[in-house]
């Protein structure tokens, strides 16, 4: 187990967003603390098999959105995005959510899913649901995500 200090030691951020360092308003060691952070964020599990590139990916966005969407979750985007000109922090956080979905991706191709890219679904579920977290979070919900995922598959209907 890591410790995040926002829940406190032995206990993680989730598996989606990995471990989601608290904030404070003037943290020791400046851009170092907040790199610091940034590196310990790696997810320690694969996602879930759940059978189904589908299902797979709707459990990865509701979980991704539940993480990232929650107090701690909103701090760690700050966190990553404070005092980073050259994009180095938010470049490794996108790293760590394109690694995931790498994992879901080449899991249902294995099983002979069509399965679109990692930049597809960065770009069409990723983003968007991190758009709507930072800028226009009423009414954001798993219902949102499950769309975006239903999208990118090609799926229609609600």
């Amino acid at each position: 187990m890591h410790e995040d200090v926002a829940h406190g030691p032995g206990r993680d951020g989730g598996p989606v967003g990995g471990r989601c360092g608290a904030h404070d308003r003037f943290p020791p060691g400046g851009g170092r603390w907040i790199r610091e952070r940034i590196l310990r964020l790696r997810p320690d599990t694969a996602p879930e098999d759940h059978g189904a590139l589908g299902s797979d990916l709707t459990a990865w966005a509701e979980q991704f959105l539940d993480e990232m969407a929650s107090p701690t979750g909103r701090a760690y985007i700050r966190d990553a995005l404070l005092g980073d000109p050259d994009g180095g922090n938010a470049g490794r956080c996108s790293a760590y959510a394109a690694d995931q979905l790498g994992v879901v991706l080449t899991r249902a191709a294995g099983r002979g899913d069509a399965a679109p890219d990692v930049e597809t679904v960065m770009d069409r579920v990723v983003a968007p649901l991190m758009y709507r977290i930072l800028f226009r979070p009423d009414g954001l919900d798993a219902a949102y995500a499950r769309r975006l995922v239903a999208e990118v598959l090609g799926r229609t209907g609600p």
